[in-house]
């Protein structure tokens, strides 16, 4: 929503793709919203749900290789 609190601008460390501005987005907004409430994240990217789903089903050699790993480690602490 125009002028809402939650909104934020911010730059993307590393390799600036539309993929790791979306999962920054998730994190971002996970990081932000308190930890007692359930929330429900829309979003329209499938590399990102793809990505926050399967994050757990993959061997820690897996995800030794994933571009953005930092960022889902993250995530999925909240989820």
């Amino acid at each position: 929503k125009e002028g809402s609190l939650f909104n934020k601008a911010v730059r993307v460390i590393g390799n600036q793709t539309s993929n790791r501005g979306e999962l920054m987005a998730v994190d971002m907004a996970l990081r932000t919203l308190p930890n007692d409430k359930d929330v429900n994240i829309f979003i329209d990217s499938q590399y990102s749900i793809d990505s926050i789903l399967n994050y757990t089903t993959l061997t820690w050699n897996q995800k030794q290789y994933l571009e953005n790993r930092t960022i889902l480690e993250r995530i999925n602490k909240y989820i």
